[in-house]
């Protein structure tokens, strides 16, 4: 009995649901809040793999965002349903999570 194999796969009649989103966009910071303080404020809602502050070369000080990045998706959700529209150093943030386009 000499078949060919079956290019099909069993899982080709699944869905592939994307990941969920463990990554979060942090907008509205002062140019003082610093990596430390923000990840002060979201170590709470779990354990945090980075906090990315990208900075403007120009001057040295941040760009006014950062990125956290969560080792769990439902430690992501609970930093966005608590955090979004807080304050941090006396600055309103946004609490989002993160899209490809923000972190090109």
């Amino acid at each position: 009995n000499t078949h060919a194999p079956s290019l099909s796969s069993p899982y080709q009649h699944m869905s592939a649901a994307p990941a969920p989103p463990s990554r979060l966009y942090v907008g509205g910071l002062a140019p003082s809040t610093s990596e430390h303080t923000l990840r002060a404020a979201f170590i709470p809602f779990g354990l945090i793999e980075t906090v990315s502050m990208p900075l403007n070369y120009e001057t040295g000080q941040t760009k006014g965002f950062a990125f956290v990045q969560y080792a769990d998706a439902d430690d992501c959700a609970d930093a966005v349903a608590n955090m979004h529209m807080n304050e941090i150093d006396g600055k309103t943030i946004r609490v989002t999570y993160a899209t490809d386009e923000q972190s090109a």
